[in-house]
């Protein structure tokens, strides 16, 4: 599975991590958006998935006092 981030408008004073999570639980494909970056990043991890799983993200910036956040992501899987 691979996961891209857009961030295209940043103020948080603090870094930010964005997780994506298989059935409610965290997975090792994991994002670090440093503060006030506006960039692409992209990562990949093998994760096991079967039809009907639920995929969703995950963003914690509680680390920020101050600031906001907005991205695109995009995530790729491949059943097997």
């Amino acid at each position: 599975m691979s996961l891209a981030v857009n961030t295209y408008y940043n103020t948080l004073d603090a870094n930010a991590e964005i997780t994506v999570r298989l059935n409610a639980k965290d997975t090792a494909l994991k994002i670090t958006v440093p503060s006030s970056s506006t960039s692409v990043q992209t990562t990949t991890a093998n994760i096991n998935m079967s039809v009907g799983d639920l995929v969703s993200l995950e963003v914690d910036a509680t680390a920020a006092e101050t600031g906001g956040m907005k991205f695109n992501a995009t995530y790729a899987f491949k059943l097997k």
